[in-house]
């Protein structure tokens, strides 16, 4: 940017003012002094302040150090040398400092996609347990290996359940198992999952007094780079009330219905809105 060839300029200007303060106390040249904004304007700004630096450090030397005074021309061999030694000096010190200069910038670069990763990871953290609190605060959720043993349950599991979590874990569902399944409904749903498909269904579990429940149950496979199955995902939530609803609907239904077949009585419906007769 601007700023390192002002810093190269600046440099290079301070250097010679201070040589050609101090001409009266040092004998020689001394051009290797001017290695040193040199190398700084190249560290701090790259290729390009290292190399007018340079150019710099040549032309005062040359102006106002070398004979004769006053003029950039060279006089004899030995300056020419000097001024080669400088001018090789220069550049090469560029170079260094420019591959210095961009191994810095890369270093500089990674470490603000590290901390901007780590922000991200902080991030997404935060939001994955503040999804999982909100599912657990309304869904029952378990997750199983491969095998179908538990590896893990929230709290709604084991409140349902009536199993400690330390009871659940390592084993499997037939723990709960109520019964009311056919072994086709349990094998189709084990095709299904372990094909890598989600699964939706109603299952009626036993809880650990003998009682029984139902739950709106979905399962996730979570596959592998092969689309095989690591876990399975259980989330369920607690249908027995609307269960017990269904039931007792269909136990008055079926009342009603043989209560009308034994006393003979004919029952017809209306309907007010369309006016059918059925």
């Amino acid at each position: 940017t601007w700023r390192g060839y002002v810093v190269a300029v600046a440099l290079t200007t301070l250097t010679l003012l201070a040589r050609h303060a101090a001409s009266g106390y040092v004998v020689g040249p001394t051009l290797v002094l001017f290695t040193i904004p040199i190398a700084l304007s190249a560290y701090w700004g790259g290729l390009g302040p290292g190399l007018l630096a340079t150019l710099l450090a040549m032309c005062g030397t040359a102006y106002f150090l070398l004979p004769p005074l006053g003029s950039v021309a060279i006089s004899s061999a030995s300056e020419l040398l000097q001024e080669a030694a400088l001018l090789m000096s220069g550049v090469l010190i560029s170079v260094i400092c420019m591959l210095l200069h961009r191994s810095r910038q890369r270093k500089e670069h990674i470490i603000d996609e590290l901390h901007a990763g780590q922000e991200a990871l902080r991030r997404a953290l935060r939001e994955t347990v503040e999804l999982r609190a909100a599912i657990d605060e309304h869904a029952i959720v378990a997750t199983t290996n491969p095998r179908g043993e538990i590896q893990f349950v929230n709290d709604k599991f084991c409140t349902i359940s009536q199993y400690a979590r330390e009871e659940l874990i390592g084993q499997d569902h037939r723990l709960i198992n109520s019964g009311h399944h056919s072994s086709e409904f349990i094998r189709d749903l084990w095709r299904t999952i372990a094909n890598g498909s989600v699964w939706h269904g109603d299952i009626k579990n036993k809880a650990k007094d003998g009682s029984f429940y139902w739950v709106a149950t979905t399962i996730v496979p979570f596959l592998n780079d092969v689309g095989h199955p690591v876990q399975y995902v259980a989330i369920r939530a607690d249908i027995t009330e609307r269960k017990r609803a269904e039931d007792a609907l269909r136990e008055n239904e079926l009342r009603m219905r043989l209560a009308t077949e034994a006393t003979g009585v004919g029952i017809w419906e209306w309907n007010v809105k369309t006016g059918a007769l059925r």
